[in-house]
């Protein structure tokens, strides 16, 4: 497949989502040590690229288009990484346009956010892992993708957390194994729930973001799933503000973690979902 031009306006993803099916699977289960730029499936190898699209509710039409080629070595504050640009596709103007740039490395267990630069209004911003905040926004995660038991499914689809939270502000929590049919295509997959454990009560936790990540054995990222708590970002002026996630979007799958309810928002495909050559 091509890489996109700035100014094209052709992009390889169905307008519309294609039928999802995610369901348990007996498949044996296995581990993944990622090279993987979390929740973007970006393998952090100069050379390599990824493609990633959104699609939004209602309707599940598409809403974006990512080409993310990992363009050369970085140097962020002293720190060897890689830079990834993102050139994105908006179907608004229907164009490729590169605003954001991302920073990132591997070591032998995690893998870590640099910084990200974007355009705002023609001023390049950039935010750096020794700005305050950065942490928390992206920070750093576990090479090692494994189910090891901390997700502890209860009655009716409730799960609570088990074991000491980690270190590390996002925790991925290996949440079994299951069976994902992306219109034709069938993957195998561990799925992986990141969620900030540090906060374990459900009014702390109903303020926070999850994702849901399903990955083949192979190191493949087939299906990003975006959840929200069911009091993200909903006061104030926020642009979501407003009414609680639990309902705006009240037919949507949840998930209940510590008491805490998270409301699925978005679906992101990537490249291997859909076998684009």
């Amino acid at each position: 497949m091509k890489t996109p031009k700035l100014g094209l306006k052709s992009q390889p993803f169905p307008r519309k989502r294609p039928g999802i099916s995610v369901v348990p699977s007996r498949g044996k289960p296995f581990t993944v040590r990622s090279r993987l730029l979390p929740s973007f499936g970006v393998p952090l190898e100069v050379g390599d690229a990824s493609w990633m699209a959104w699609y939004d509710p209602p309707d599940w039409e598409l809403t974006s288009v990512s080409y993310m080629p990992v363009t050369r070595e970085a140097e962020v504050h002293g720190v060897d990484g890689a830079e990834i640009e993102m050139i994105e596709w908006d179907p608004a103007d229907a164009v490729w346009k590169s605003d954001y740039t991302h920073y990132a490395r591997l070591t032998e267990t995690t893998i870590q956010w640099l910084a990200t630069s974007h355009l705002r209004k023609g001023k390049r911003i950039l935010h750096t892992f020794l700005d305050e905040g950065f942490e928390a926004d992206w920070g750093e995660s576990s090479r090692l993708l494994e189910d090891a038991g901390r997700l502890v499914r209860g009655t009716e689809g409730t799960y609570t957390i088990a074991g000491e939270p980690s270190e590390r502000v996002h925790d991925e929590l290996g949440a079994g194994m299951f069976r994902v049919c992306i219109g034709s295509r069938e993957f195998t997959c561990l799925r992986v729930i990141d969620l900030r454990t540090g906060l374990r009560g459900a009014n702390e936790l109903e303020g926070e973001i999850l994702s849901e990540c399903f990955y083949t054995r192979s190191d493949e990222l087939v299906l990003f799933r975006r959840y929200n708590g069911r009091l993200w970002a909903i006061g104030g002026k926020s642009s979501y503000a407003g009414l609680p996630w639990d309902e705006r979007f009240p037919d949507h799958v949840r998930l209940v973690i510590n008491g805490a309810v998270f409301v699925h928002w978005h679906d992101c495909l990537t490249d291997k979902s859909i076998g684009l050559a």
